[in-house]
């Protein structure tokens, strides 16, 4: 099964639809005119726009925690960390503890894709 790396225009979002802020930290690996996402661009990076509110004991998803299963590339590297694919996903700092995970929404391109 082919999966997309992704790219900064990729959309990565909390079980409740909160947006999480990753920033490619490498520039100088490109798909479709915009870097590439590693490793570290979507760990401990905020989430913005999570509407968990329901009460009395829910805080707001407001980070990502690190990658969860392996799920980034294991052959392809760019400065020493591997790129994220559309399978990347890991757990939201939020209460109740690991009750959200973040995941791709929209992968920012679909051209370049790995196949394990």
């Amino acid at each position: 099964m082919s999966r997309p790396i992704l790219n900064e225009r990729a959309r990565l979002h909390c079980g409740h639809r909160g947006l999480v802020k990753a920033q490619a930290r490498h520039r100088f690996v490109r798909i479709a005119e915009h870097p590439v996402l590693v490793r570290p661009d979507v760990e401990g990076v905020a989430i913005d726009g999570c509407p968990n509110t329901i009460p009395p004991n829910t805080v707001k998803c407001s980070a990502t925690l690190p990658v969860q299963g392996r799920t980034e590339s294991h052959w392809i590297f760019v400065a020493g960390d591997p790129v994220c694919l559309s399978s990347v996903w890991g757990f939201a700092v939020c209460q109740p503890p690991l009750a959200s995970q973040y995941r791709v929404t929209a992968t920012g391109q679909d051209f370049v894709t790995e196949d394990p």
